[in-house]
């Protein structure tokens, strides 16, 4: 079978030619205009030998696409070639500071891209021939998760560093000196959240799984209450949590601390990204038919846009506006939320618009007391 590639390319005229190029030579190509359009091809099922990519395009350009691409554990092994213009040396050297060392310059001559093809085809080959062993797998497994975690610990690391400089050095206020350890306290929460998150995560993609989760039954009253405990640290005075709750008496069946999870991770995601004096509502709802119940976290906060919403259950995934800019999270609550009720049997559900507020859906299975 011949191999897949995948261009990334958003000038239809070079993309065309790639395309055709490619082609010839006895490829199966598929094309993306953009790297939105790329990653949905691959979240959809696509799994192609290489992908060949610009660097600069709309909406999202080729290094992010190169990070959310290894988000995924089954696409990490794909290799990427990238197209730059000859001015690109900063381009280049964000590449190598991300692990890319495969670059075509632009104009190029087209022999040059097919044997560059055909030598990272080869290569990755190669590398996957050596992987096959099992212990091996696992030591990818966690290479992989050092690096992903080394990524995200930088940035909170390098300013509790600056913070702690500041204090040892600089002579300052006792106001500013109070601002400054607020901040490193702030800091700090944050990157003890981050590696809780880290630690649950990997718990959850190593070791957790269907036939060994413990199940139970449980009064939903006192898994919702618990749920909300959970969130006591974040809310806001002007924040109410309010339930919205038919049937009083509901039971159902699941893993109690996980289930307790999920809801807290929902909740703390309401209160965070709503306006100030939002209410956060947990409404349940009975599927007669289906003898289940449908719980929702809804909040009337910013809301989240239809571009973005494909993405937010994945890893480290976090929208980057104005309004979020300073609102503190590690990007894996939704992950987190999306295996556990993977483990259930069930799926999470999102509506949301954009000042308007977002509404998160589960089910879980009805039993008797």
């Amino acid at each position: 079978m011949h191999p897949t590639i995948l261009v990334v390319e958003d000038d239809e005229t070079l993309r065309t030619l790639v395309m055709e190029l490619l082609m010839k030579e006895q490829f199966q190509v598929v094309t993306a205009r953009t790297g939105v359009e790329a990653l949905e091809l691959l979240k959809n099922g696509l799994k192609p030998d290489l992908i060949i990519s610009d660097i600069i395009m709309p909406e999202m350009d080729g290094y992010e696409l190169y990070q959310r691409v290894h988000n995924y554990q089954n696409l990490i092994p794909i290799p990427f070639i990238f197209l730059t213009a000859k001015t690109g040396e900063e381009e280049i050297r964000q590449g190598k500071s991300l692990g890319v060392d495969e670059y075509i310059t632009k104009p190029f001559k087209l022999e040059d891209l097919i044997i560059a093809v055909r030598a990272r085809l080869k290569r990755a080959e190669e590398f996957r021939k050596g992987f096959q062993d099992p212990i091996l797998e696992k030591l990818e497994d966690l290479q992989n998760l050092l690096r992903i975690t080394a990524h995200e610990l930088k940035t909170p690391i390098a300013s509790i560093e600056s913070i702690c400089k500041m204090l040892m050095t600089e002579s300052m206020t006792e106001a500013d000196r109070r601002q400054f350890l607020n901040m490193l306290q702030n800091q700090t929460i944050g990157l003890k959240e981050l590696v809780k998150d880290l630690l649950e995560l990997n718990y959850l993609e190593t070791t957790a799984n269907k036939e060994k989760l413990e199940k139970e039954k449980i009064f939903l009253l006192d898994l919702i209450n618990l749920g909300i405990s959970g969130t006591s640290e974040l809310k806001k005075p002007s924040h109410q949590i309010k339930v919205e709750i038919s049937e009083p008496n509901l039971w159902v069946y699941g893993n109690k601390f996980q289930l307790k999870l999920v809801l807290t991770n929902l909740l703390s995601n309401a209160i965070k990204y709503s306006f100030e004096g939002g209410d956060i509502i947990i409404r349940v709802e009975k599927i007669q038919e289906d003898n289940k119940v449908k719980i929702s976290v809804i909040d009337n906060g910013i809301g989240i846009d239809e571009a973005n919403l494909p993405y937010i259950f994945d890893k480290f995934y976090r929208i980057k506006t104005k309004e979020t800019e300073n609102i503190p999270g590690t990007g894996l609550g939704l992950t987190i939320v999306k295996y556990i009720l993977d483990l259930h049997d069930t799926k999470p559900e999102i509506k949301s618009i954009p000042g308007k507020g977002t509404h998160i859906s589960f089910t879980l299975p009805i039993c008797q007391p």
